[in-house]
């Protein structure tokens, strides 16, 4: 499953509002760099539409 292009736009440099990966000084609860809550939703939501396309 690839999620890059989905995610694109919403890297740690993006507005807070926007982003799904934090920056190196995390402003969540995720830690430095890794997704955030809206970039696991994000990358579950591509999961899922892959799933739905392939039934």
């Amino acid at each position: 499953m690839e999620t890059y292009a989905p995610s694109e736009g919403h890297d740690a440099c993006s507005a807070e509002a926007t982003r799904w990966i934090e920056p190196l000084v995390p402003r969540g609860p995720a830690a430095p760099v890794h997704p955030n809550e809206r970039g696991e939703g994000g990358m579950a939501d591509a999961v899922l539409r892959t799933l739905d396309a392939s039934l």
